[in-house]
């Protein structure tokens, strides 16, 4: 007779394959959050080259993406919470995906304001342009070093660390390059576009404090792998 009380390592490989799940459904969530920053990106350099109708044509797919992200979210939420009682390190990922969401809801605004300058036919600065298409670039290629941390959770962590300083390299670009894109807002905008700008720059300064803080829990996560 076949008893229905799972031995405990038959509880162990449960559990692992729950966790890898849950890491993989992260993952997905972060690529496309990327994958959000690299269009907003392409938006920029269609308002760079006055592609105004281009940029228009982008904005709903933009949002249907948010919308998707959105519905991912909630997902693996939903997930995290059934299988966190045995997971020894749920808070861990439930920060991830808070600051998912975070991250998510900054890019949104980012979009809408975006989208008030194309709707205007605004001519932004091309410093102003230069200095945020940096920012994202250097946003989406942090992004996928996190998916890349994220899937070595679960494999061989031998390039963790290497990963995780480019991370903090990375961080420290962007905020290097972040400090020159306020005085360059000030600096001859007009007026109405510095509203627009400064709230794209705000937007912007939480999502460094946010991709911060995940790279602190995906440190924190591969040091309780690790004990």
């Amino acid at each position: 007779m076949t008893s229905d009380v799972l031995e405990p390592r038959q509880t162990r490989i449960e559990l692992s394959l729950a966790e890898e799940n849950l890491v993989e459904q992260l993952r997905n969530i972060i690529l496309k959050l990327s994958n959000m920053v690299r269009d907003i990106n392409s938006i920029l350099d269609d308002i760079f080259n006055d592609m105004f109708e281009s940029a228009k044509l982008k904005v709903p797919r933009l949002l249907a993406l948010y919308r998707e992200i959105c519905e991912d979210n909630r997902r693996t939420k939903l997930y995290l919470a059934r299988i966190s009682i045995g997971l020894q390190n749920s808070k861990y990922y439930l920060e991830i995906i808070n600051e998912t969401i975070n991250i998510l809801e900054s890019l949104y605004i980012v979009t809408t304001a975006i989208s008030a300058i194309i709707k205007q036919n605004a001519v932004v600065k091309e410093s102003s342009i230069l200095y945020l298409q940096k920012i994202m670039m250097l946003l989406s290629n942090l992004l996928n070093d996190y998916a890349e941390l994220l899937k070595m959770l679960i494999g061989a962590p031998s390039k963790f660390l290497e990963i995780s300083d480019r991370g903090i390299k990375t961080l420290n670009e962007i905020r290097d390059i972040f400090e020159g894109l306020f005085p360059d807002i000030l600096s001859g905008e007009d007026r109405n576009l510095v509203q627009i700008i400064a709230l794209i720059a705000q937007e912007l300064r939480f999502i460094i404090r946010s991709s911060t803080n995940i790279l602190e829990d995906l440190q924190c996560l591969q040091i309780m792998k690790q004990i």
